[in-house]
């Protein structure tokens, strides 16, 4: 599967909502995470706004400041490594972070997560763009 290139469309992939129409359990679900969380640019009619909120109530995913989410946002190779890290291994990030390991950078706990799981990975040296350390 190719990376989406927005933030909103890997809510969608990730298969988030089931595809039964009307399905009650989605509904309560979808229901419950509308009470607790909202978006400014998410509206109630938005094509992934159940994906979007069932995300962000897992923590997959967050908003901004501001009490948006711009869901056309571009998805950047360490804003999918967080997402996938917390998807699948929200522990192992907890473990990995530690002071020492954060001084590597901020998003290595989620690389290391995925990593130590056996998952293919690579991560992008911002100070040196031809760097790559997979």
């Amino acid at each position: 599967m190719a990376m989406s290139p927005s933030v909103s469309a890997f809510a969608a992939e990730t298969g988030a909502v089931c595809s039964s129409p009307g399905c009650p359990a989605c509904t309560s679900l979808s229901d419950a995470v509308a009470d607790i969380l909202s978006f400014s640019d998410v509206p109630d009619n938005h094509t992934f706004h159940d994906s979007i909120l069932w995300c962000a109530s897992l923590s997959i995913v967050g908003g901004y400041t501001d009490g948006s989410f711009r869901p056309a946002n571009t998805v950047t190779q360490s804003n999918f490594t967080v997402m996938l890290s917390r998807a699948f291994y929200a522990s192992d990030i907890t473990k990995y972070s530690t002071d020492s390991v954060k001084s590597l950078g901020l998003f290595y706990p989620n690389y290391l997560a995925l990593k130590n799981n056996g998952k293919p990975t690579a991560i992008v040296c911002t100070r040196y763009p031809a760097c790559i350390i997979d």
